[in-house]
């Protein structure tokens, strides 16, 4: 006989009841794809069957029955399961037309389990033989999973996995499975190709959320191992918010953002932004890595809402508050109060009060007009609330405003115009 070979087994799990050795035999079973049969015992039976068992399959080799002219092929049954009274029944798996053959491969067996088979002969006059020997054979163990798995978290959007390789040559790769409190049901999200690669990040996923991993072992011939261990693992939170926003209201033509410095350890930036309106959108101004920032505007007495963000090293950012912050630009002093314009033969004297305590010095607007069309307009600086005109000619009418100036050269809204012409004798 031929030195019994090594099989390579391709084969997927099925579930079958374990067998126990030494279960009685009752009958044979009527067979897949078979005629019914008539058992001859003249007719010569199956010997010397050997077998080499794998994780979900049994292969068989034995002696052909090459020199009986009568036999056309081989009938394999297998114990299928035990009644009460401790006896079972052969149930046909194979039937193999010709009587050269000399190997079959039984698959979709259960890892670590016994079975049982008896094989017989049969002819073209739908003849059998007897049955061989009851031939046991136990599945090997099924392929140990991953015994050790670490995990990296805090990690922003995503978790990192990291695992041994497995000591089996037999290991295509690694089935990655995942499971949260939001989605308690293991999931398969990935396969890792390869049993050398032994890291896998999860990308996508939801901040400051807990999660659950496992592996499972696949084989080269599609037998998966049971999980891993279960690793939990929590995402990176976001930053805290920023705190003590404050703005500024005396500056002109800018506002002053200030915050306070964010405790956290890995900040990167802050973002401000700004909106001229409390309930409109906001839209980002500016990203600094200073804890203030000057809004340069170009009206007086402009105001606006700000609300400010921190940005770590990872890209995450705070969530911004509910509640702005509003600021403003430095208002327009107040109008001066005309009080009254006197003329005389030769001059025309105004007087004013002021109206805010801002007010530096004030500029008088006079326009020369000639009916309703002004011909000239000119200026006059003053440091006083009085102002007399010498630069003035009779029959001639002059309009006059004032303005009030603070010292960043911000001046207040004119009072209305007011005609005066010189007194004539």
């Amino acid at each position: 006989m031929k030195i019994f070979k090594k099989f390579i087994i391709y084969s997927s799990l099925a579930l079958y009841t374990t067998l126990i050795g030494g279960c009685a035999i009752s009958s044979l079973g009527d067979g897949i794809n078979s005629k019914p049969m008539k058992q001859d015992p003249s007719l010569p039976t199956v010997k010397s069957i050997q077998t080499l068992s794998d994780m979900s399959a049994v292969a068989f080799e034995w002696i052909p029955l090459s020199d009986s002219s009568d036999i056309v092929g081989y009938k394999i049954y297998r114990l299928n399961s035990v009644d009460g009274n401790g006896s079972a029944k052969l149930i046909n798996v194979a039937n193999l037309k010709d009587r050269a053959i000399s190997h079959y491969v039984d698959t979709n067996l259960k890892p670590n389990t016994l079975y049982q088979y008896r094989f017989t002969a049969y002819t073209s006059d739908d003849r059998e033989s007897k049955g061989s020997k009851t031939v046991k054979a136990r599945t090997q163990p099924a392929i140990q999973p991953i015994n050790y798995i670490i995990s990296v978290g805090n990690l922003a959007n995503k978790i990192k996995l990291l695992w041994r390789p497995h000591q089996s040559q037999r290991v295509a790769g690694y089935i990655i499975e995942r499971s949260s409190i939001y989605n308690p049901k293991w999931i398969e999200i990935a396969t890792v190709k390869n049993r050398f690669n032994v890291e896998y990040i999860d990308y996508g996923l939801e901040n400051d959320r807990l999660y659950k991993y496992r592996l499972r072992v696949k084989t080269f011939d599609g037998i998966v191992s049971k999980p891993s261990k279960t690793v939990e693992v929590e995402t990176k939170d976001l930053p805290k918010p920023i705190k003590n926003i404050e703005t500024t209201f005396d500056m002109p033509k800018q506002i002053r953002v200030s915050w306070q410095v964010s405790k956290e350890k890995d900040i990167r930036t802050y973002r401000v932004y700004r909106s001229f309106e409390h309930d409109a959108k906001f839209d980002l101004i500016k990203e600094t890595k200073d804890n203030f920032y000057l809004d340069r505007l170009s009206e007086d007495g402009q105001r606006a809402f700000y609300k400010v963000s921190v940005v770590d090293k990872d890209g995450l950012e705070s969530i911004l508050p509910d509640l702005s912050i509003d600021g403003s630009t430095l208002r327009k002093p107040s109008t001066p109060k005309l009080i009254k314009i006197i003329s005389s033969e030769r001059d025309i004297t105004l007087f004013w009060d002021s109206t805010d305590n801002r007010s530096r010095q004030y500029k008088i607007i006079r326009k020369k007009k000639s009916g309703w069309i002004t011909v000239e307009t000119k200026e006059f600086l003053t440091k006083e609330t009085k102002f007399v005109d010498r630069e003035v000619k009779p029959k001639d009418t002059y309009s006059y405003q004032v303005l009030s100036i603070d010292r960043y050269g911000i001046t207040s809204k004119p009072t209305e115009e007011s005609e005066k012409s010189l007194r004539v004798e």
